[in-house]
């Protein structure tokens, strides 16, 4: 199977997906993600390199909602499934970025989680990911974050030069605003929605308009024991054969 990337140039270029990645990072089953052994073959084929991928991952409600109409987010499941799936998605990034609020809240938590009692084995790792890979916060009004290895991107032009020094995937873990900015510049690559088996009849849209129309295609499906799917669609030109 192959794919098309965009290279450092700007010019479409064809890969060829490895079934193993030579830097030890696993493919996905289906290569509906380009990894880094993808990527080491691009180079090596094309003398370029492959700019970073801004993918969307969040958890939405059947009907649409990304928050409940307290701003709280208890309806989503959350297993020891779920918890390996985060920690393969915190594996393959080169770096995150978040809004000020959901950068906030995660400050707040992370840094002291691996101490908690009882912690399983899955959150520990996911811990000591969450801390020390590079975090990007879009915000006007931080501006010296205490989290470790956190910077601030005064807006999402900083965003856009980030995937250009990147190789990896850059994970968008924002709320609906900074989704939906991202997703007007043309910055977001991918969308990993995660449909949670709930109704929750009110609150925060994740789609709620001040973006352009667009065809997307459907490019994985994931089914998890709990009943939630992850469907992840990229733009509609996306090829792959």
């Amino acid at each position: 199977m192959a794919g098309w990337r965009l290279s450092r140039s700007g010019r479409k270029v064809r890969v060829r997906h490895f079934a193993a990645s030579p830097r030890g990072i696993a493919l996905c089953r289906r290569c509906s993600s380009f990894h880094s052994g993808c990527i080491m073959q691009l180079e090596r084929l094309t003398g370029e390199t492959a700019m970073g991928k801004l993918f969307l991952q969040i958890n939405v409600s059947v009907d649409g909602f990304i928050e409940d109409e307290a701003g709280q987010m208890d309806w989503r499941f959350v297993d020891d499934e779920f918890e390996a799936f985060i920690n393969d998605t915190l594996a393959s990034l080169d770096a995150m970025v978040f809004g000020r609020r959901a950068f906030e809240l995660l400050q707040q938590y992370w840094p002291t989680a691996a101490a908690n009692e009882g912690i399983s084995a899955h959150h520990a790792a996911a811990a000591a990911m969450m801390n020390s890979l590079p975090k990007y916060v879009v915000s006007t009004g931080l501006s010296a974050p205490s989290w470790s290895n956190a910077h601030v991107l005064a807006d999402l032009s900083g965003v856009a030069g980030l995937k250009q020094r990147s190789t990896r995937d850059i994970a968008l873990f924002a709320g609906a605003g900074i989704a939906r900015s991202a997703m007007a510049a043309g910055l977001v690559d991918e969308y990993r929605l995660i449909v949670n088996p709930a109704l929750i009849a009110g609150g925060i849209r994740l789609f709620d308009g001040g973006y352009a129309r667009a065809n997307l295609a459907l490019a994985d499906v994931r089914r998890f024991a709990s009943g939630a799917l992850l469907l992840t669609y990229r733009p509609g030109e996306l090829r792959l054969d």
